[in-house]
């Protein structure tokens, strides 16, 4: 599975990356993927959102596959970040305003846990990176997209080997933008 990407990315991601959901499944189930995944990070730290991790987890009701799972998330490169109240209250407050700005410009239906996620990095501003393959929650209304990696897989189907193409793309949170977004909602 070959990675496409522009060299350049990899010096522009540093510092802090959090890890969306379907990038953190890709690297789990798919060993090249990771490695691929992990050369193009590897000047940041990746940060493991507690949603993210909820929703990693979910589903895994097999023992075996729920240990698995958790001892990935204990790899010495992740990093979960910290969760309490005042964090929640914040996320809370943060993710109602997100979604009033969503709901304006056409997107009332924005998952729960990428809301969070969205609201987190309005707290951290500027400071964090996210990498993700969701190009419909988190596109360019409340982000600067840095740059992407074109990922290639061979998945069997039916006895028929076909190659599937996962995009990452890498965002930062805009505070302004968000700022002019929620400005411009409507007062009545």
């Amino acid at each position: 599975m070959p990675a496409y990407f522009d060299p350049s990315l990899i010096d522009q991601l540093t510092g802090y990356l959090i890890i969306d959901t379907n990038v953190l499944h890709s690297c789990f189930t798919d060993p090249k993927f990771f490695v691929d995944f992990m050369v193009i990070t590897k000047n940041t730290q990746l940060l493991i959102d507690p949603i993210v991790r909820l929703e990693f987890m979910r589903g895994a009701y097999q023992e075996n596959l729920y240990a698995e799972k958790r001892a990935f998330l204990e790899y010495d490169k992740f990093y979960i970040m910290t969760d309490h109240y005042q964090m929640y209250k914040d996320l809370y407050d943060r993710a109602l305003s997100i979604s009033r700005i969503y709901s304006h410009h056409g997107k009332p239906d924005l998952k729960l846990g990428d809301l969070f996620i969205i609201a987190r990095m309005a707290i951290y501003k500027s400071r964090v990176i996210l990498a993700t393959m969701d190009k419909d929650d988190f596109g360019t209304l409340l982000f600067n997209r840095i740059g992407i990696a074109t990922f290639t897989r061979e998945k069997k189907d039916k006895h028929v080997q076909k190659d599937i193409i996962e995009v990452t793309q890498f965002l930062r949170f805009d505070q302004k933008q968000c700022d002019e977004c929620f400005g411009g909602l409507p007062k009545r």
